[in-house]
């Protein structure tokens, strides 16, 4: 659980040493959190090779050449069981397909629509969303049917007696002799209150006509009558929920817990199934198998042990907590819950902490056999919510699968490594800065200008909000960190600090990360000299803590499994050279450990002395005192240093300084960092800071350096929410998190408590790993991953959550210029060192301009496509047309319409130069492709041939979601339609409306956008860590600068702290403040107003690339902006008739006034004029649902846009009516809990804004927020329908 220090290493090419003084200064390296001076080539993953074809040239080629080799070596490894190789294999699971989107003759994979809501059923009726697979009910009956695949049951074919253990038996053998937890009867009257997952450790319940088809499918240890956990397909009709729990109940079994869409899992036997499946709306029954168990966070292990990628394998347990520790890995195993048929959890009778207890015990009598680890090791936890298990990290497979294969085993997770946010630890970093350009770095109360809107047209305050007394006061904001120095005078008022707890005992801030966040929150430097410079966003508000970190030492480990001491060489772990950096004082998390059955010492594992000064190792229950040796270490570890690591890449010798070490001179000191005059440096490989200590060079770090880690929690409710809440905080802010993209244990603990807590809103860091990372798609339709290049998918956890906001890093106006370098590493031999690439889509016409907000942007062609005069590919407004068919794969069937207009087509690899010369002969004026780039390594592509064509017409590429919508918007609204090209775009004068690169991208998994907003999250200064000394002396307000997403966060947790207080001060609905309108808003409120109000990124990411626009995968929905979120005071003098501040707001808040199945709701509004956006976002806390669907939406509303009379009213939003595929934004979200429309010039007149329930499982509370220059008729919340609305 190490802090993170750099994002990443520092690559530098390595120069020859030379003694002298002179020559120094030229090979000494500057090391600092600054971008690698060399990118990694990533070619395009679109690449027009010859004159006649374009196709893809990475990606799937590759992809596929890995699948083979990794198919044999799962198949044919005993380590693998079902289970595993159908998480391993997407084409080795049976079963119908998750839908369609194959791809077809173009050769490209089509949009996901392999969720419940696949367009062939309207609103996923009849398909179950699980996180490995969904489930059709329609096609599971017909394999059933024509006999591909077994029924459930079947009539037993045998007498019950004598067939299997009786329940009676099944305990009373275990009665004598030992001193296991019970597994209570299931005879006699305690039978009907019995919790019924007792019986999924029953051997048999014997007590059904009817068995199990196929026993298998149930897990490991099913027999033909036993409980097992089952998946209940519904067709959503009122009732069928209660009357399902009853049949369930009175078959002996229970309701579990909700799947998207509008089915549950349940727990019961033959009896139990028949029963379910005979209740009306029941359409298919089916099991829950062993993978559906298994969290997608171990595929990355999985799949780097199949291929025998040992460094794959490395990273990945690196991302476990305990990883590394002896060769460990630490997770946990989840009984099944249960619920009720409003999807409340239910109070079920009985002891089910024995039921934790007895699982436990059930797994410890045979995990180390089955698992192949002779250390393998469960027990219950203290809170009996979980059982803990351990075992090497080369028997995760197997130990794993087999986990899984219980019956009364929900989910098996590993426990996650937490890191912080931020990207500035350790490592020095003298000017110029990350960013480079010197100067100041951007202070809180600059930060602050930004979010409050100082920058916006028609604001004349650079903070309106402080202008309009509204500063945080009354505010409440909770936060988990490393620790909080109290002592600095930020946190010096009377009230700052509500509470300040600990989860480990320690209440220090070593590292300063927990300090700097909570002064970016709610600093208050009221003592400093320097004014309001530093304070937080919500510089009067208070903050209620809990300090997450600890001291972490570096410790070398090794163990014996047979002789009680051994060589290193001969042991059976030996981590030489390995510190392990989550060990508190050098033991992890307390100071024992059980193996087996017996608990030993830590310390047994800490390497030793012997009696020669050589390194041994002694047997797991020896420590060095029990063999007459010493340890290697002190028995609390040593501290850490930064060492310089040597590589050779592409032939070229390169070093990363960014290495943390421990400070142990017998194998590290040749690989110090070094300090020259205040600069880092490094020395030759055999070479020590020492050599050259008559020219001044000393050590970086002398003596060392102390290193923080973070507490993972079991339960984020009870270690940190619910400690928060009681202090009165609403908003939580938590700038650290797991690198993972996978659904967490802890993801779901969040989506939780927003739920059960609807006026609580969590926030989180998006993370640091967007430059130039590679990570893996989501599955496609076949259930294959692919690989991004362009930093998607980078975006962790518990950041994933759908329930949370999710904040990215914006820059800021210190920040360097934007420079070109990841188009010159991209292009490579076609980089041009022009910065011309990047031009825009202007949407206008009666029909475009209401679209005309959109930043359409994309690349221009390589000149060997076209090359314009003077490189201009900037176009005139004209018509448009989408050329037939869109993907070119056969005849073009409407050249004829071409002429002067601008010609939208996809590009597939159907593309060629004569199908292009054909539309240029039809005399086509300009070119838009679009690339559907779901599963593609880049999202920004370019057309490049390999010979001049000579065409000269302007041509551009855009990504899939804005190329879609072009053609979409020409299809529907054509003839109001007119496109032109616009350019080049250069970076804006504000540096803050460009991203940094560093910051995580999504989609999650299910397809969530993520991160929700940005802040400003670059060299952010704020409150720091003070010395005893500073103390003594009265100087506590000392700041430091730091960045990443960490910081990013709780500038905006501030800004949500600000406009909470506007609604609980009164503001809302006048603008003026009045207490008599005050009331308390829900999360789902505040997010929904600050995604309503936040701006689009006018720039690009700071090494230049563009950036898609809102809602992205990079920006979300778009940077902060307060001012244009809500009307302020007529004393701070706005300048309302400006187009972003906004003449007036309206909200829907249904808390206690939810959402059903049946009813759907919307305002009516009436639009005065069209300078500004009719703005409106949807925003609902969904139902959690169960972790086997690991976050997918379970309810699923609608917002739509209509103008005109009753009759006649038009669909202005979404596009396509009701015919939405539920992938694009634009028509209609399957995936989000956040929709958003802004209509840019709107028309005046009559507006109904529409939340349409497309799918409610569970009674849902959602938020509305309307903008503009409008006004509501008939109150607050209109009940009327559409047609009296516009009547």
């Amino acid at each position: 659980l190490a802090p993170r220090g750099l994002g990443g290493p520092v690559a530098m090419r390595r120069r020859a040493f030379l003694a002298s003084l002179a020559t120094l200064a030229i090979f000494a390296a500057v090391v600092s959190g600054a971008r690698a001076d060399v990118h990694a080539p990533v070619a395009f993953s679109q690449t027009l090779l010859s004159a006649r074809s374009v196709f893809n040239t990475e990606g799937r080629g590759d992809d596929d050449a890995r699948v083979d080799p990794r198919r044999r070596l799962v198949e044919n490894d005993p380590r693998y069981g079902t289970a595993v190789r159908r998480v391993l294999l997407a084409d080795a699971r049976d079963g119908p397909s998750e839908g369609e989107g194959d791809g077809d003759e173009s050769g490209v994979v089509s949009p996901p629509r392999h969720g419940p809501d696949a367009p062939r059923r309207r609103g996923g009726v009849g398909v179950a969303r699980l996180a490995r697979r969904a489930v059709d009910a329609e096609d599971e009956l017909a394999a059933e049917a024509n006999g591909t695949k077994p029924r459930l049951t079947s009539p037993r074919s045998w007498p019950r007696v004598g067939h299997g253990a009786s329940p009676k038996h099944a305990s009373s053998t275990r009665d004598a002799g030992d001193d296991r937890p019970k597994i209570p009867t299931t005879d006699g009257p305690e039978r009907k209150i019995l919790d019924p997952r007792w019986r999924l450790l029953l051997d048999d319940d014997d007590d059904d006509d009817d068995v199990w088809s196929n026993p298998g499918d149930l897990g490991a240890d099913a027999t033909a009558s036993s409980s097992s956990r089952l998946l209940v397909v519904t067709d959503g009709r009122a009732g069928v929920a209660t009357q399902l729990a009853e049949a369930l109940a009175e078959g002996g079994g229970a309701l579990g817990e909700i799947v998207p869409a509008l089915s549950w899992t349940a727990i019961g036997g033959p009896r139990a199934a028949n029963a379910a499946s005979a209740v009306p709306g029941v359409t298919w029954v089916g099991p829950l198998r062993p993978e559906d168990a298994i969290a997608r966070a171990w595929d990355p292990l999985f799949e780097a042990i199949a291929v025998g990628d040992q460094a794959r394998v490395d990273d990945a347990i690196r991302g476990f907590d305990d990883g590394f520790v002896g060769g460990r890995i630490a997770a946990r195993v989840y009984p099944p819950p249960l619920g009720n048929p409003d999807g409340t959890p239910d109070g079920t009778p009985g002891d089910t902490r024995g039921i934790v207890d007895a699982l436990a015990e059930r797994i410890r009598d045979g995990f180390a056999n089955a698992s192949g680890d002779p250390l393998a090791s469960a027990r219950a936890s203290s809170d009996k919510k979980f059982v803990s298990v351990s075992f090497a990290a080369a028997a995760a497979p197997r130990a794993v699968e087999w986990l899984a294969s219980f019956r009364a085993v929900h989910r098996v997770a590993p426990v996650l490594r937490v890191d912080s946010k931020s990207r500035k630890g350790l490592l020095p970093r003298p000017r110029p800065s990350r960013f480079g350009a010197g100067g100041r770095s951007l202070s809180n109360y600059e930060a602050t200008e930004v979010v409050q809107g100082g920058e916006l047209a028609g604001v004349n305050t650079k903070t309106p909000f402080y202008d309009a007394g509204i500063d945080g006061a009354g505010q409440v904001v909770g936060s988990g960190d490393s620790g909080l120095e109290v002592r600095h005078c930020a946190f010096s008022a009377p009230g700052k600090v509500a509470s300040h707890r600990s989860l480990t005992g320690d209440l220090s801030d070593r590292s300063g990360h927990g300090t700097h966040v909570v002064g970016s929150i709610a600093g208050d430097l009221t003592a400093d000299g320097s004014g309001s410079k530093y304070d937080g966003v919500a510089k009067k508000a208070s903050v209620a803590f809990t300090d997450m970190g600890y001291e972490v030492n570096a410790t070398r480990l090794c163990y014996c499994l047979t002789s009680a001491t051994c060589s290193p060489s001969a042991a059976n772990e030996d981590l030489d050279g390995v510190y392990d950096g989550t060990l508190p004082n050098g033991e992890p998390y307390g100071l024992t450990i059980t193996l087996g059955v017996t608990t030993y010492p830590w310390s047994n594992f800490h390497a030793c002395v012997d009696g020669a000064g050589d390194r041994a190792c002694t047997r797991y229950d020896k420590s060095c005192a029990d063999e007459g040796m010493t340890d290697w270490h002190h028995p609390h570890g040593v501290l850490w240093n930064l060492c310089c690591v040597f590589s050779v890449v592409d032939g070229e010798q390169t070093v990363s300084c960014a290495n943390e070490c421990a400070h142990d001179r017998t194998i590290n000191e040749k690989n110090f960092l070094c300090k020259y005059n205040g600069e880092a440096l490094y020395t030759e490989a055999d070479e020590k800071c020492s050599d050259y200590a008559a020219l001044g060079v000393t050590e970086y770090y002398p003596d060392g350096f102390v290193k923080e880690s973070l507490k993972s929690m079991s339960d984020i409710a009870t270690d940190m929410y619910d400690h928060a809440k009681a202090a009165g905080a609403s908003i939580h802010s938590d700038s650290w998190g797991g690198n993972t993209p996978a659904f967490d244990v802890q993801t779901g603990q969040v989506d939780s408590y927003a739920w059960n807590n609807l006026k609580f809103l969590p926030m989180f860091a998006a993370g640091n790993e967007g430059e130039g990372a590679e990570a893996n798609t989501p599955e496609d339709s076949n259930g294959k991953t692919w690989t991004y290049k362009d930093g998607r998918g980078t975006l962790g956890n518990p950041t994933n959550a759908k329930n949370c906001v999710s904040i990215g890093a914006a820059l800021s106006d210190n920040s360097e210029p934007i420079d070109n370098s990841m188009l010159a590493t991209k292009l490579g031999d076609f980089w041009d060192n022009r910065t011309d690439w990047t031009w825009q889509v202007d949407i206008g016409g009666s029909e475009g301009t209401h679209w005309s907000s959109s930043l359409i942007r994309g690349f221009r062609a390589d000149v060997t496509i076209s090359a314009p005069s003077g490189g201009d590919h900037s176009l005139d407004a004209r018509a448009a047309v989408v050329a037939n068919p869109v993907d070119l794969c056969s005849t073009i069937l409407n050249t004829a319409e071409m002429k002067d207009k601008v010609v939208i087509f996809r590009w597939t690899n159907c593309l060629t130069t004569e199908r292009m010369q054909q539309m240029i002969t039809a005399d086509a004026a300009g070119f838009i492709a679009y690339l559907h780039d779901w599963y593609e390594p880049e999202r920004f592509n370019v057309l490049i041939a390999s010979s001049a064509t000579g065409w000269t017409i302007p041509a551009i590429v855009l990504p899939g979601k804005e190329g879609e919508l072009l053609r979409q918007l020409v299809e529907q609204r054509g003839a109001g339609v007119t496109l032109g090209i616009s350019g080049p775009i250069l970076p804006p004068k504000n540096k803050f409306e460009n991203m940094a690169s560093f910051s995580s991208l999504g989609p999650t998994y299910n397809w969530l956008i993520k991160p929700d907003l940005v802040a400003p999250g670059d060299s952010i200064y704020s409150a720091s860590i003070l010395t005893e000394a500073e103390v003594a002396s009265g100087d506590t307000c000392k700041k430091v600068d730091k960045d990443g997403t960490s910081m990013a966060t709780p500038v905006a947790a501030g800004a949500f702290a600000l406009l909470r207080q506007y609604f609980t001060d009164g503001f809302y609905p006048s603008g003026e403040k009045k207490s008599s309108d005050a009331f308390v808003p829900s999360a789902a409120l505040l997010k929904a107003v600050m995604v309503n109000g936040a701006q689009a990124l006018t720039g690009f990411e700071s090494d230049g690339w563009p950036i898609d626009p809102p809602p992205s995968t990079k920006q979300g929905w778009g940077r902060i902006d307060l001012a244009a979120s809500v009307p302020l005071p007529s004393s701070v003098k706005l300048d309302v008739s400006a187009e972003k501040t906004p003449t007036n707001l309206i909200v829907v808040d249904n808390v206690d006034d939810k959402m059903t199945a049946s009813n759907e709701t919307g305002l009516c509004v009436d639009v005065d004029g069209s300078i500004e956006d009719l703005r409106a976002t949807l925003v609902w806390t969904d139902y959690p649902g169960s972790d086997d669907a690991e976050g997918a939406l379970v309810n699923n509303l609608d917002l739509q846009l209509f103008f005109g009379d009753a009759d006649a009213g038009k669909m202005l939003w979404p596009l396509s009516g009701d015919d939405l595929d539920g992938f694009f934004p634009f028509n209609g979200d399957f995936y989000n809990n956040v929709e958003r429309v802004i209509w840019s010039k709107p028309d005046v007149g009559r507006y109904w804004i529409n939340v349409k329930p497309v799918r409610v499982q569970v009674a849902q509370p959602f938020a509305l927020a309307v903008t503009g220059q409008v006004t509501e008729v008939a109150g607050k919340k209109t009940k009327a329908s559409k047609a009296s609305c516009l009547a």
